[in-house]
Parts: structure tokens; C-alpha cells; sequence
């Protein structure tokens, strides 16, 4: 498992061709995630820690939508914020995160 994450990495960091299935478990979109959004929440750029952990978030908040552009990475009290106070996510960043990582 870990050599098909380190050779999906590998190949769409450093070579920019897209190998990560379109539908993708949160289990396996969260390293690739934490890795694109360098360890940091979208959100409030808090770096993720044992005080901070890390939850994947939905962004059209269909649970069975698991297409892995669907996906963030948040911590848990801007994920909250989210969920119960309508606080939208910054989608610019979260644009300019990925178009500058996958080439589509």
C-alpha cells in the first residue's frame, strides 16, 4: 500500500500526470490530501498535530459523493464551524491548491 501511495505521489508532484482514481475512500485520499495542503487546515492554515487532528470534509456535503476533488481537509473546529454555523470554505485557496498541484 504504501509503494502505490508513494508512486501516486511521486507521479503527480513531480511528473503532473493524475493517477488517483476519480472515486476514492477517505482512507486513501488522506494522505494525499495532508500532502497537498502541506499538513495545514484549508481553512485557519493551522498546522495538524496530536492537539489538531485532521478530518476530511465533504465540500457538498453529500456523504456518498467520493470523488476525491470533493475532499478537504479541515481541522476539527472549522469543520464544526461548517456544519453548524454555515462558515463557507475558501474556495479560491482551495483552487489555487489544486490547479497548482494536478494538471486537469
Amino acid at each position: 500500500m504504501r509503494y502505490k501511495l508513494f508512486l501516486t505521489l511521486f507521479m503527480n508532484h513531480v511528473l503532473g500526470i493524475r493517477l488517483y482514481p476519480k472515486i476514492i475512500s477517505k482512507k486513501i485520499a488522506r494522505p494525499l490530501l495532508l500532502d497537498i495542503q502541506n499538513d495545514s487546515c484549508l481553512m485557519c492554515l493551522e498546522t495538524f498535530s496530536d492537539k489538531i487532528p485532521s478530518e476530511i470534509h465533504h465540500i457538498d456535503h453529500n456523504s456518498k459523493n467520493n470523488v476525491f476533488d470533493n475532499y478537504v481537509a479541515l481541522c476539527c473546529n472549522c469543520h464544526a464551524s461548517i456544519h453548524r454555523y454555515n462558515k463557507s470554505l475558501p474556495i479560491d485557496r482551495y483552487k489555487k491548491l489544486f490547479n497548482d498541484t494536478y494538471l486537469y
